[in-house]
């Protein structure tokens, strides 16, 4: 368990502290995001936010505040993606109008295969998009089962795939045993529980060199060799280029991207909760995801301004680090998935910047002749100074204190 920073520093008190889990945006932030957006409110309810508003989001099963969701640039490639009354029908599938809630609490239909008929869903694509070769993409959607004939081993249905030159691969998604299936050339297919009833069903894939990648169908209970019947709903169908699942968007008639964003804290006024010339800074995430592989890019969990400073996590190989760039000297930090993490960071001008995460610490080589030239002008939360490698997770505290603090004072923060 976290400790509470104001019994570990009782000497110091912290000139700004931003605690995104309450529920609210802390003031004083511009946000930018050019198009619409969805989270999950605090009544575990998808819904669409407008242009420019912060998205701070909730755990649909328990409700607890994650804090603000910040993501990449994404474009969700299916049509009517919340509309799931509008998608066609295939072979011996019954569609059933006004079936069950949807997660965005709208009436949506089911959809039930004929035992030993083949039987699909058809979600059609964007007009003109057609799949890349050697791309990495992600499809998703969220899906619930109201009746089956073998409710304790098959509650599911198939994804097909064409790669290209290697053909066909596919993915099983079963609620009755919460268990995936795949096939070798499919990088991952995963299921992730949206509450009441609901999961999300994500598989990712790369196209081959070669050939004509191609979707495939969507199978209910299997092929039609299978004697068992179920009736599923779907909704928040995508379809995006990348290695992860962001979060729905929706669509009508044509593709719909949801734009990257800024969250920025301005420092032109020289506001009197942030020191130009030392600083510790201390921030809380959950981070859950990683949309880069490689060794050479991250994603941004801070960046100040009117510098090329940032302090990103990034995935190499197996592990996940955190990471100190500017001018290309680097540092390297332990960094771990799937819990609540802290990292700080001791920064005074003229000596190496300090970084730490739990259990580990670090100097990191700086340039202080350029940083004492070039005043930092903002704060960034979640993407890089120039806009890009967001987030992808989530901010969920953020402490500034207006002196770099001792090493051990940093590393109790974090631990």
């Amino acid at each position: 368990m976290l400790r509470d920073l104001a019994s570990s520093f009782g000497q110091f008190t912290p000139s700004l502290f931003h605690d995104f889990t309450k529920g609210v945006m802390p003031s004083g932030y511009t946000f930018t995001r050019n198009s619409i957006a969805t989270r999950i409110n605090s009544a575990g309810a998808m819904e669409t936010v407008a242009a420019n508003v912060p998205r701070i989001d909730y755990d649909p099963v328990t409700l607890a505040c994650r804090g603000l969701l910040t993501e990449e640039k994404r474009t969700n490639y299916f049509q009517n993606s919340f509309t799931p009354g509008s998608w066609a029908t295939a072979g011996s599938t019954i569609k059933a109008a006004n079936a069950t809630i949807g997660p965005d609490g709208s009436l949506v239909p089911s959809f039930t295969n004929t035992s030993g008929q083949f039987s699909a869903v058809t979600i059609p694509l964007a007009a003109g998009f057609t799949l890349a070769n050697s791309t990495t993409y992600t499809r998703s959607i969220l899906f619930k089962c109201l009746a089956a004939s073998n409710p304790t081993a098959n509650k599911r249905f198939v994804w097909e795939v064409t790669l290209g030159a290697s053909g066909l691969a596919n993915a099983s998604f079963n609620l009755a045993t919460l268990t995936t299936t795949k096939s070798a050339t499919i990088a991952a297919a995963t299921l992730e529980d949206w509450g009441n009833g609901w999961y999300r069903a994500i598989m990712t894939f790369t196209t081959d060199a070669t050939g004509t990648p191609s979707l495939g169908g969507n199978y209910i209970a299997g092929y039609a060799s299978s004697t068992d019947t179920c009736t599923l709903a779907f909704f928040a169908a995508q379809f995006e280029v990348g290695s992860i699942a962001t979060s729905p968007i929706p669509t009508a008639t044509a593709a719909v991207t949801r734009e990257w964003e800024n969250t920025d804290l301005s420092l032109a006024a020289n506001p009197s909760w942030f020191n130009q010339d030392q600083f510790s800074l201390v921030m809380e995430t959950y981070i859950n995801k990683f949309s880069n592989g490689s060794a050479g890019a991250g994603q941004s969990l801070l960046s100040l301004l009117g510098t090329d400073w940032s302090w990103f996590v990034q995935q190499s190989s197996t592990l996940i680090y955190f990471r100190n760039i500017r001018a290309g000297n680097t540092g390297f930090l332990p960094y771990s998935l799937n819990q609540v993490q802290r990292f700080a960071v001791g920064f005074r001008r003229g000596e190496k910047v300090r970084a730490f995460s739990p259990g580990n610490n670090s100097s990191l080589t700086s340039s202080s002749v350029s940083l004492s030239s070039s005043p930092f002008t903002g704060i960034r939360l979640g993407s890089f100074v120039n806009g890009d490698q967001q987030f992808n997770n989530y901010i969920r505290k953020l402490w500034i204190y207006p002196r770099s603090m001792a090493s051990q004072f940093l590393q109790a923060s974090v631990n």
